[in-house]
């Protein structure tokens, strides 16, 4: 059996075009009964890999979200820290100038 009814479902089944690749090469390693049992259940098939990928996406979202959020409180405190030696450093200066 070959991949062009596996391609064609994939398409119709508007499987992500990251998942394609990777499904083809399991399909190729399936013996004939397998593949015929592949193609038997598609719909079935389709939506396992459809939620798989939902939880791929959803996870990356997660990460990715977390990872901003690290990244602006990083730039809070190091902005804090900045106001703060500025602020130490025009008290200093402001000390100097009135024990002058």
């Amino acid at each position: 059996m070959s991949n062009t009814e596996l391609i064609r479902l994939m398409e119709i089944s508007a499987i992500h075009p990251d998942d394609r690749p990777e499904v083809e090469r399991i399909f190729a390693c399936l013996t004939d009964e397998r593949r015929v049992a592949v193609i038997s259940d598609w719909p079935r098939m389709a939506q396992r890999i459809k939620n798989n990928r939902a939880s791929i996406e959803e996870q990356k979202r997660l990460l990715l979200t977390d990872a901003i959020a690290r990244i602006e409180a990083d730039l809070e405190a190091h902005n804090r820290s900045l106001v703060t030696k500025g602020t130490d450093r025009g008290i200093e200066e402001l000390k100097k100038q009135m024990e002058a």
